[in-house]
């Protein structure tokens, strides 16, 4: 009995067995004929860059903000131009071409740090002489005593001799829409400031 249940179980092995072998030549047959052969992937190797262990593929850090800054005056290529954080009044003076023949390079501290939104005016010799080495080298006008029309209050500009509150007023009104004064003549484009207004007050006054 046992050894008949024995043969059984032999017979059924080498049935599974023999079909497990046929399908395996038959698979084997049919890719020879087709010519489809399944190929095992290659190994995708990862290229590392240097010591730091970044990829050179790994796009650079983009995120470093820009600051625009408008340098105009007496320089080769006014305009607005973009720097990176940390940039310095020389760059900047140098992205515009440097200043022109009139430019007056020592009104400016070139080691300075510009800033977002910054206007950078290179004066010529004439309006650094008028205007004063104060005016251009952001020593405080609380120093020196000048008011500076580019910052000062209504009130404060009526400190000035000749200047009443009209005048005070029209003054404000013209920085703002002019976007300040270049130098500290060009305050007689204010309406009703001239001549001889300006010569009572110029010794008293900056820009910055």
């Amino acid at each position: 009995m046992i050894k008949k249940r024995f043969q059984k179980i032999a017979v059924y092995l080498t049935a599974v067995l023999s079909f497990v072998i046929c399908g395996f030549l038959y698979s084997c047959t049919n890719r020879r004929e087709t010519g489809y052969i399944i190929e095992q992937p290659e190994s995708i190797g990862v290229t590392c860059g240097t010591d730091s262990g970044v990829s050179e593929n790994v796009p650079q850090d983009e995120t470093q903000s820009v600051l625009c800054v408008y340098v105009c005056g007496n320089v080769v290529n006014p305009g607005v131009y973009e720097a990176g954080q940390n940039a310095r009044v020389y760059e900047l003076i140098d992205m515009a071409g440097g200043v022109s023949d009139e430019g007056c390079l020592e009104a400016l501290n070139l080691a300075e740090y510009v800033y977002d939104g910054q206007k950078l005016y290179v004066p010529d010799y004439d309006e650094y002489a008028q205007a004063g080495m104060n005016a251009y080298t952001g020593k405080d006008e609380k120093q020196t005593g000048l008011v500076n029309i580019n910052s000062a209050s209504a009130d404060e500009l009526m400190t000035l001799p000749g200047i009443g509150r009209s005048r005070a007023e029209a003054i404000v009104e013209y920085r703002t829409a002019n976007g300040g004064f270049a130098a500290v003549e060009d305050i007689m484009k204010v309406s009703g400031i001239k001549e001889n207004a300006y010569s009572k007050i110029k010794d008293l006054i900056c820009v910055r």
